[in-house]
């Protein structure tokens, strides 16, 4: 026992009207479940001999949680959620094909040996991001907005999605992996620089890649041919995957004012390179 309350939860699943398909059958129980604090999943289907489809819906956390064998030195998965509930309906289809119903198993298939949920946040049944938040994680992502500000105007648009910052983070990764189209990083960097028109040049060495990159953007460059009196050069070394420094060329307006010329990855630190 994780902490059950020991109550039957069974009779809250008997329908007294029969569903007109299978899966408006497995949305109610779902939703049913929901409402009383728990979560249901389709764990297995049970198909008849006269092609009739029926399922078990069972807890998500029907998983029997196995104790930890300290004999070995292989650790486990703790991802895993389950502590062996029993809790298990099925959704059934009528002989005469007519339509579907719910299943109960009272006693202990009908008790829950764990606390029910208490805060929606964490689960996916509950919690998540409907069509209309994720327009607006694209929208304020594009307008290059930070993740926490995001979370707060989704939670005063859409509170009942209960979003978190984990589900924003998550969209904002699939939506940059959309974004390049199957394309490496290397050429991701490219394909930007094209599209938006810089001024660029690349090295390669003897296997095809790249060694060297330089780009600029042509705003930049009007702006260094009216002040190229002060150039200044700083290389962040080593703080990028590939190991590669990062040099940015800054130009000073007579105002003492700071604007980028362009910024280069090298393959190192040398004269050659630089």
């Amino acid at each position: 026992d994780y902490g059950g309350d020991g109550v039957d939860y069974s009779p809250h699943f008997l329908h007294s009207d029969d569903f007109p398909s299978f899966d408006a059958a497995v949305t109610w129980a779902k939703e049913t479940a929901i409402r009383h604090g728990f979560l249901l999943v389709i764990a297995s289907y049970a198909p008849q001999r006269d092609g009739r489809r029926d399922c078990y819906l069972r807890c998500d956390l029907r998983v029997p949680k196995s104790p930890r064998d300290f004999s070995g030195a292989v650790r486990l998965n703790t991802k895993r959620k389950g502590v062996g509930c029993k809790f298990v309906i099925k959704v059934a289809e009528r002989k005469d094909r007519s339509g579907f119903f719910i299943a109960v198993k009272a006693r202990e298939h009908g008790k829950h040996n764990h606390e029910l949920v208490v805060y929606s946040e964490g689960h996916r049944q509950i919690s998540g991001l409907s069509p209309e938040s994720k327009q607006l994680v694209r929208e304020m992502s594009d307008a290059q907005t930070k993740p926490a500000q995001i979370v707060v105007a989704l939670q005063q648009k859409f509170p009942v999605d209960n979003p978190t910052v984990r589900h924003v983070y998550n969209y904002r990764d699939k939506i940059r992996r959309e974004r390049l189209d199957g394309r490496n990083p290397a050429q991701q960097v490219l394909h930007e620089v094209v599209q938006r028109g810089y001024v660029y040049w690349t090295a390669t060495d003897m296997d095809g890649c790249i060694c060297q990159l330089f780009c600029a953007h042509p705003t930049s460059l009007q702006l260094f041919r009216t002040w190229p009196y002060v150039v200044g050069m700083d290389s962040t070394y080593k703080t990028n995957r590939y190991n590669m420094p990062l040099v940015e060329i800054i130009g000073v307006t007579p105002c003492n004012n700071n604007f980028l010329i362009g910024y280069a990855l090298l393959q190192n630190e040398s004269s050659e390179s630089y």
